[in-house]
Formats: C-alpha cells, structure tokens, sequence
C-alpha cells in the first residue's frame, strides 16, 4: 500500500471534519423536533450522547490524520534540505529555475 500524499491527507482531514460538523448539526436538528416531554427527553439525551460518540471518534481520527501529514511535510522538507545542501547534487546556480525543477523532481521521486 502506497503512504497518501499530503495533499490526500489534508482531503480526507477536511471531509471527516466536515462530517463531525453535519453529524453535529443533524442530531441537534432531531433533538429540536422532538416533543418536550419526559420521553422526547430521553431520546434527546441518547441523540446527544451518540453524535457525540461519533464526533470525538472522528475528532481522534483526525488528529492521528494531522500528526501524520505534518510528519510527511517535514520528512519532505528534510529530504529537501539534505538534498540541496549535498555539495554532490549541486549543479550551477541554484537560484535558478533549474532550483525549481530539481524540488519538482525531488517530489516526483517521493
């Protein structure tokens, strides 16, 4: 299985978090329709205490998302800096374009 790349993580780190946001929104929309009685009560309680459930599931999932894309953008800037700064890789000038498309070859390469 190929590693996403950071631009997949940042997708799926915006949907789920979309997600949480319209689960949030749809419980207390149900919990509004409900009658005030003792038994719209209790139903009320069990739709809160589920969309929140589900809610911190998703909140964690997206915290493990974001950990490991900042991971990636900073192993992405190591090889970078590492690259750049090996005496052997350095062709000419490197304020260049040629700069330019060295980074876009060396994210190719990841």
């Amino acid at each position: 299985m190929q590693t996403p790349t950071t631009a997949q993580l940042r997708i799926a780190i915006e949907a789920l978090t979309k997600l949480g946001q319209r689960l949030h929104d749809e419980a207390a929309h149900s919990v509004v329709q409900l009658p005030e009685t003792p038994l719209g009560a209790h139903y009320a309680r069990n739709i809160d205490l589920r969309a929140n459930e589900q809610i911190s599931r998703i909140q964690t999932v997206v915290t493990q998302l974001k950990n490991w894309r900042q991971e990636l953008l900073e192993q992405a800037d190591n090889q970078q800096k590492s690259f750049h700064g090996a005496p052997e890789n350095s062709i000419g000038n490197s304020d260049s374009c040629c700069s330019e498309e060295m980074t876009k070859l060396e994210f190719a390469m990841l």
